[in-house]
């Protein structure tokens, strides 16, 4: 051994030893001196020990026994701290996360952007965090934020996009501050801000993503502010943005990165707008700065989500694209899950978590590995796919992520081959190549058989002779018909990934896949032969498909018998023989004309009680409905508040089945006012509940200005009601002077329409409805309001109408009619939103109701 005797001066004596299926040896010593274990082939000893600082080291140091099973998982039993395994396929994720303890940590939590340098150092952008450094061997971090003594320091400390250009010049981009140019001898930055009055500077503060060309080319995408070519030689910006009157323009100006494919084009991803191509003019290409802009000939093709094809992006808000090395596409998507897409065919193919293994459709990075697979990150983990093999492999927390939820733009794939993906609660870095498969598929067991819901025992009178994991067959009777089998994979690395496929052959025509439920139910199963299996695959995904097996035979009853079946068969002759013989055609003749005769009694006397029947329902329904279309209207105001500064206008129309939309006011002083719009759940007088139940808690409660507060009042009160699925869904908001305070417990966006800029800016704040969950962490938001600005609040029955040709309106050209009308005041954008719902309706009946409410800000004067 390396070291004959142990700390203590005692010698480390052999009490045992085994080998792994990998050659490994491992050596238990005694005088509680923990065990070695041995590398034949490099002839290294590892020793391992109890360290009460870290949770993943040996319980004990006094090793009893060990013992290797069959997935290659090995078991060490200790004195008197319990089992310890050592799994030789366990992921090898590195995490970096926030420690207030360790100076060589991150300085924050929220990973927003990664770049490693030529140098090996490694560059983090941090929500709050401004931008740490990492020396090349990631033991030292330095930690640069914003000091206003510091006037060249670091200008924010949200940092969002961090890149190194062929030069070697370092380029920080903040959120809200702008770009910076970072120095890293003198630790100094160069800033790069927004100016109004220059249109040569950077079109927005708010830094997505930075990409540098083929041609040597900077392009900054931004938030608000479209796309910039940035020539770093002169220091000015070329923007290129969104033209309303341009369909070939950019789409949208929420962008989120931009990538190069091999014949120069440049594709663009923005979070609304969809997918982007512009095809610079072949002159162009030849250059390297604002040429790139001039009408030459420079032209976007723009892909968006069409419902009515299949093939076309599965969403039009898109986080991340990569080019494999022929030219396919790959494009994560914000809840369209991963899109496959072929330039050449200009066809998508989705991945989402109902038609594959990919876990979450919410896609924030995706890089690719030299080995040709796809890796992404999401808010379920990081999942690889093989194009190959079509298989989709799952890691998370429990494979060592810093956490389950990830972010966009937060990524890096490192010349070494290595990969970094950021997340809420720190990075974590790995080689795709040492993430090793376990290849030992599981031993397949059913350990269980009930009938009703009950156990069955083992006995002579009992179904079962034997375990139900020794039994090859059951017999049982006709009415032994409700049965369940419980059954397990034998696979204790990770054994919470397991996953099980069942099937009752004659019964189930497909097998069932299944996770955690490990049981198999059925009940009224006719008599007969089945077969039931069941198979199984580890954490890694590799199956067993032998699996297990048992038979089943029911039996049937006494009457289905083949005896039974003769004896009716000789009923049946004797009958027909004896009414052939004694009846008598005059008095079949007879029959027949007075059973017609009293059948159409029947049919007459039944007609006319269902014609009373359908009219007495029919009536019902009519008086139901207007019951809650006076129980609804009464819930709203009478009168819309005087506020100084505000232009208010309102309208409501209800659908057929009345469909629960609420709106309401609170005024408080001269120029504070609370405004709510809602839709509850259901139809009729249902709805019409949850609106008076709301109603009354805003009118108790109006007075207390925290959204949240009133939120989880409102959640509490339902689940106390118990009102069972019927929810509520509630715009709070409230405008005080200049600025606006928004909350969302499941409503459609808030839509702002900026006077100066002529444009709508939706605010989307998702939350679950109220009534749905206790404790949900509710958002909220505030926005700067200016002179002219205008505020819609619509429910979701103005998106979601449909015209006479199955079309639905959506939210998409809600933000556009809105951009084209906002400029009026509000009674007439009312108007004019009243007669785009007639027109587009064209005389069909809305499905739900519809509700517009209009504030307009106005000098308080």
């Amino acid at each position: 051994l390396p070291n004959p005797t142990n700390k203590n001066g005692r010698s480390n004596i052999i009490l045992g030893f085994a080998e792994d299926k990998f050659g490994m040896i491992l050596l238990t010593t005694a005088n509680q001196n923990g065990g070695y274990l041995f590398n034949p082939e490099t002839e290294i000893f590892t020793h391992f020990t109890h360290d009460p600082s870290n949770p993943s080291s040996l319980s004990n140091n006094l090793i009893t026994r060990v013992f290797e099973d069959t997935t290659g998982v090995l078991w060490i039993g200790t004195n008197t701290g319990g089992l310890n395994k050592i799994d030789h396929y366990a992921k090898k994720f590195n995490s970096y996360v926030y420690d207030p303890n360790d100076p060589n940590s991150l300085n924050a939590q929220i990973v927003r952007g990664i770049h490693q340098d030529k140098s090996g150092e490694l560059w983090v952008g941090l929500f709050r965090g401004g931008l740490n450094r990492f020396s090349s061997d990631r033991k030292k971090v330095t930690h640069y934020t914003n000091d206003p003594d510091n006037p060249n320091g670091i200008s924010a400390n949200n940092v969002w996009a961090v890149y190194e250009d062929k030069e070697g010049t370092l380029w920080v981009g903040t959120y809200g501050s702008g770009l910076e140019k970072f120095d890293k001898e003198t630790e100094t930055s160069t800033y790069y801000k927004f100016d109004s009055e220059n249109n040569n500077s950077i079109s927005s503060d708010f830094i997505r993503d930075i990409y540098e060309d083929s041609k040597g080319r900077m392009w900054i995408s931004t938030d608000f502010g479209g796309l910039n070519l940035f020539d770093r030689t002169t220091e000015m910006f070329y923007r290129i943005q969104n033209d309303p009157d341009n369909p070939n323009s950019l789409p949208a100006d929420l962008l989120r990165t931009v990538i190069e494919d091999k014949a120069g084009n440049l594709w663009i991803g923005s979070f609304g707008g969809g997918l982007s191509k512009l095809v610079l003019n072949p002159e162009d290409q030849k250059k390297e700065r604002r040429e790139v802009f001039d009408t030459g000939g420079n032209i976007f093709t723009n892909y968006q989500h069409d419902p009515a094809d299949l093939n076309s992006l599965s969403n039009n808000s898109i986080q991340s694209i990569f080019i494999d090395d022929v030219g396919i596409m790959w494009i994560g998507t914000f809840g369209g899950g991963l899109n496959r897409f072929d330039p050449e065919t200009e066809t998508f193919t989705h991945f989402t978590d109902w038609n594959s293994d990919l876990p979450d459709n919410v896609i924030y990075s995706v890089m690719g590995d030299k080995n040709g697979n796809i890796w992404v990150s999401s808010n379920r983990g990081i999942t690889k796919y093989d194009p190959v093999t079509t298989v989709f492999t799952n890691y998370d927390m429990d494979d060592g992520l810093q956490s389950r939820e990830f972010n966009g733009q937060a990524d890096f794939y490192s010349s070494t081959g290595e990969m970094f993906f950021g997340g809420i609660n720190g990075f974590n870095s790995f080689f795709p190549d040492s993430l090793k498969n376990n290849p030992y598929p599981p031993r397949v067991a059913i350990t269980g058989f009930k009938l009703f819901n009950n156990i069955v025992p083992i006995g002579n009178e009992s179904p079962l002779k034997k375990h139900i994991s020794e039994t090859k067959e059951i017999t049982l009777t006709h009415w032994q018909n409700d049965l369940t089998f419980e059954f397990v994979a034998l696979h204790y690395n990770k054994p919470e990934k397991n996953k099980y496929a069942y099937m009752l052959e004659n019964y189930d025509e497909n097998w069932i896949n299944t996770k955690n439920q490990r049981l198999a139910t059925y009940t009224n199963l006719d008599p007969g032969e089945y077969v039931f299996k069941v198979i199984a695959s580890n954490n890694d995904g590799v199956w067993n498909y032998e699996g297990a097996s048992i038979k089943l035979v029911i039996t049937p009853p006494w009457w289905q018998t083949g005896w039974a079946y003769f004896v009716y068969f000789l009923v049946g002759i004797g009958l027909i023989y004896t009414l052939h013989k004694f009846q008598h055609k005059r008095v079949i003749n007879r029959e027949r004309t007075r059973t017609q005769i009293t059948e159409a009694k029947l049919r007459a006397q039944t007609a006319e009680a269902q014609a009373r029947a359908v009219q007495a329902e029919n009536a019902r329904k009519t008086h139901e409905l207007e019951e809650a279309r006076s129980l609804q209207l009464s819930m709203l105001p009478k009168n819309l508040p005087d506020v100084p500064n505000l232009d208010i206008a309102v309208h409501m129309q209800t659908a057929t089945e009345v469909g629960g939309d609420y709106y309401d006011f609170y005024k408080e002083g001269k120029d504070s006012l609370t405004i709510v719009v809602g839709d509850a759940t259901g139809h009729g007088l249902k709805a019409g509940t949850m609106v008076s139940v709301i109603k009354s808690l805003f009118i108790s409660n109006a007075a207390d200005t925290n959204a949240k507060i009133f939120f989880e009042k409102c959640t509490q009160t339902i689940k106390q009601l118990h009102l069972g699925n019927l929810y509520m869904a509630l715009s709070f908001i409230k405008i005080e002077k200049d600025e606006l305070v928004a909350s969302c417990a499941g409503m459609p966006p808030i839509y702002i329409y900026r006077n100066e800029t002529k444009t709508v800016e939706p605010i989307l704040l998702k939350g679950m409805p109220l009534g749905a969950f206790d404790n949900f962490e509710y958002k909220q938001i505030k926005v700067k309001l200016n002179h002219g600005d205008t505020i819609l609040l619509c429910s979701d029955g103005f998106a979601e109408l449909f015209n006479d040709k199955k079309e639905m309106y959506d939210y998409a050209r809600v933000k556009s009619t809105f951009e084209r009308i906002g400029h009026n005041d509000a009674q007439q954008i009312i108007d004019d939103l009243v007669k785009e719902v007639d027109n587009w309706r064209n005389g069909n009946s809305p499905n739900d109701d519809v509700t517009f409410v209009i504030l307009k800000v106005n000098d308080s004067n």
